[in-house]
């Protein structure tokens, strides 16, 4: 077995106009607004958190090993976006439950994994039953799941510090999918890095200008942007909101019975992470050059290994985890060719919306290409915003990009089995 050289992309780029990369960004504004959680929805979330982590850190099972409940995921890098379940309602948010390593004595050998998610299960299980949720038991975590279709994930997780890696004061274990032994895992670490590649200064020479309305932007008129730098403070995140609605609706609801070919979250999220470490710091004209540019680079930014059978394996190691594989759920044919096409279709169809704009395409073929490309609601709220408004006083501020609220914040466990400060 060989390993496959990255294949290096040529791509011409052609010199995009402030205007249409102004307006462009004005649209995935519009568009995230649609796909992102509302403060009050946020709130929701934050109060499902600590109550769940109230609980576990009160129960018989965790009281004593637990040190804290804390986020993990898009929630915390503020990459979430609204999933395609049956509805178009509901998020999922995870949790990990941090357990001292002491759980290693209480779950040992080779069923104490299974024995691990089975107490979680069984704690869970009381609380689903007190508040009328649902739940759901996978291999490596369990599911709460509300009424509005908030999903709430909690993972058992035991510290296990490395002192030689990166953020190795956060490495831990968690139970493998065969719940068979416990496998390296890092999502702190992970957070850490994401956020280390989002503070990288995007390298902007030219004045950067955004369309204030579609309405506007077809006249050409253009109000700047706000500072480079609180553009570029969560530009990374945006660009990974993205692909991940782009991704959703290019994938489709999962179905019963019927593998997933899409990528994973964390998949894109890391090759995203990657290629804007290597792009920003080179000039781009304008955020959307930089866009494109971070798109290509994500097939740079993982290995291919040439099988005996004609196939390849991806991989992805977790610098913050060794042994931890971030493209294993990548290696099969289907999933490899499903995200290549999909690379292909996104680079295509944001080509179109690009091409639109600078033509300055009518109002009826923008909403066409952003229904094609992110689905009937986002085309809804891009009609909406074309819309004439009446003047108001906030006319002519600056449009600042939306994202999702900040992090949760972690809850620390008390000495026993209670979270929050000393009384």
């Amino acid at each position: 077995m060989t390993a496959n050289p990255p294949i290096p992309i040529v791509v011409p780029r052609r010199r995009l106009s402030e205007r249409a990369s102004g307006q462009f960004f004005h649209l995935t504004r519009v568009i995230a607004n649609v796909f992102v959680p509302t403060d009050t929805e946020v709130e929701v979330l934050d109060r499902a958190y600590l109550s769940i982590g109230n609980f576990l850190a009160d129960s018989a099972e965790f009281g004593t090993l637990t040190i804290e409940v804390h986020g993990q995921g898009s929630r915390q890098i503020g990459t979430l976006v609204r999933p395609l379940h049956v509805r178009d309602l509901g998020f999922d948010v995870d949790a990990v439950l941090l357990l001292k390593r002491a759980a290693l004595q209480r779950y040992p050998g080779s069923d104490g994994a299974r024995r691990l998610i089975n107490d979680l299960y069984a704690v869970l299980k009381r609380y689903a039953d007190q508040h009328g949720l649902k739940i759901e038991r996978w291999e490596r975590c369990v599911t709460l799941v509300y009424a509005n279709d908030v999903r709430v994930d909690v993972a058992p997780v035991i510290e296990d510090p490395l002192v030689a890696i990166p953020s190795g004061e956060t490495h831990a274990l968690i139970p493998d999918r065969l719940l068979q032994r416990y496998a390296p895992t890092n999502p702190r670490g992970i957070e850490h890095g994401f956020n280390s590649a989002a503070k990288i200064q995007a390298n902007f020479p030219r004045r950067l200008v955004e369309g204030m309305t579609l309405d506007k932007a077809m006249r050409g008129d253009v109000t700047p942007l706000p500072d480079v730098e609180v553009v570029s403070a969560r530009l990374l995140s945006i660009f990974v909101q993205l692909m991940k609605v782009h991704r959703n609706i290019s994938f489709g609801a999962p179905q019963d019975g019927v593998e997933d070919l899409s990528p994973a979250s964390i998949f894109i999220t890391f090759l995203a992470a990657a290629g804007y470490t290597l792009q920003a710091p080179r000039p781009h004209d304008t955020p959307l050059d930089l866009l494109l540019d971070v798109f290509d680079a994500m097939l740079l930014c993982f290995e291919r290994e040439e099988l005996a059978n004609g196939g390849q394996r991806w991989s992805l190691p977790n610098p913050w985890a060794p042994g931890d594989d971030l493209a294993t759920s990548m290696n099969s044919p289907q999933k490899q060719a499903a995200f290549l096409q999909w690379h292909e279709l996104f680079s295509e169809q944001i080509g179109q919306l690009l091409d639109s704009l600078e033509q300055r395409a009518g109002e009826d073929v923008i909403e066409k290409l952003v229904h094609n490309a992110f689905g009937p609601r986002a085309a809804r709220a891009v009609r909406d915003d074309a819309a004439p408004v009446a003047p108001t006083r906030q006319a002519g501020r600056p449009v600042i990009f939306a994202t999702a609220a900040g992090a949760i914040t972690s809850v620390a466990a008390r000495a026993n089995t209670n979270f929050g400060s000393p009384d």
